[in-house]
């Protein structure tokens, strides 16, 4: 049988998170890739007030998904949230100073992970790869937007 796009990612998809852990050696504690994305996030853009709705654009998911995410996070002690200065009506997310001294180390760690997946691969191969996922996630935007 022929291989099928979406197990392969599947499979990709699995092997990373068993290997990944871009947490480890931190006082951070995150359960998944989303979490790890959200707090890279955040820390990139430690300069802007991020909200919730930042925070959903940036994942492109739900405002409800992003609430019970946040929620975690901020038991965890990973963020906090604080009343905007410019709009009370908002919440700022921020990060722990745990998390805060976590940065850099995560930085690191993704910079590693990502060396160490595309590690052998010549950028042709590397840009077909970054463009067939880019048609494949169109494919499947024009298809939600079909329904």
């Amino acid at each position: 049988m022929d291989k099928v796009v979406i197990n392969e990612l599947k499979e990709f998809g699995d092997i990373l998170k068993r290997k990944v852990d871009f947490f480890e050696g931190t006082k951070v504690c995150v359960d998944n890739m989303t979490q790890a994305q959200v707090v890279c996030f955040i820390g990139e853009n430690q300069d802007k007030e991020i909200s919730q709705r930042d925070i959903e654009k940036f994942l492109k998911c739900s405002k409800s998904s992003v609430s019970s995410l946040l929620d975690t996070l901020e038991k965890k002690d990973v963020i906090i949230r604080e009343v905007s200065k410019s709009d009370a009506r908002k919440n700022i997310i921020k990060l722990s100073n745990d998390t805060i001294e976590s940065i850099k180390h995560v930085e690191d760690n993704i910079i590693s992970i990502n060396k160490t997946i595309i590690n052998n691969i010549d950028n042709d191969k590397l840009n077909t790869f970054y463009e067939v996922l880019d048609l494949m996630k169109d494919n499947i935007r024009k298809e939600d937007n079909n329904d």
